[in-house]
């Protein structure tokens, strides 16, 4: 049985609370529903088309307040602020307009490691430089 076969039936158990044994798939990937079961067809079109929806926003909204992006990433309120004041930079992962607002773009890429390396150590020098200079200034 094929993996998306699996994950359809496991999406329409979960999403649906159907039973989906009834889809089969043939060999060229077509999917074929029992005669008996047709008139789940519209039940499923519409929870799928639910479950798109639901897709499209979560991935297409950029900004995110604090609670959406616990969510998001699956982390409490408290630990999004934790991250907010020990990892995130202000004007890269998020920003003060009035309330606190997180890129997500940003965000994705700090998740999967793509993100500050290069920005946190020339964030690092450009403190490091100013410190130096107003240190040297007082002497």
């Amino acid at each position: 049985m094929s993996s998306f076969l699996i994950e359809l039936r496991k999406s329409l158990k979960v999403f649906c609370n159907l039973d989906c044994n009834f889809i089969t798939l043939t060999k060229d990937c077509q999917m074929q529903v029992a005669l008996e079961h047709l008139e789940l067809l519209p039940k499923i079109l519409e929870k799928l088309t639910l479950i798109e929806k639901k897709l499209e926003d979560s991935q297409s909204k950029r900004w995110m307040n604090v609670k959406e992006l616990g969510k998001y990433l699956g982390y409490s309120v408290d630990h999004i602020y934790k991250l907010r004041d020990d990892t995130f930079f202000e004007g890269i992962h998020f920003h003060k307009r009035g309330k606190l607002l997180f890129d997500r773009i940003e965000i994705d890429k700090w998740v999967i490691g793509a993100d500050t390396s290069n920005k946190r150590q020339e964030q690092k020098n450009n403190i490091d430089a100013i410190l130096n200079s107003v240190l040297h200034k007082k002497k």
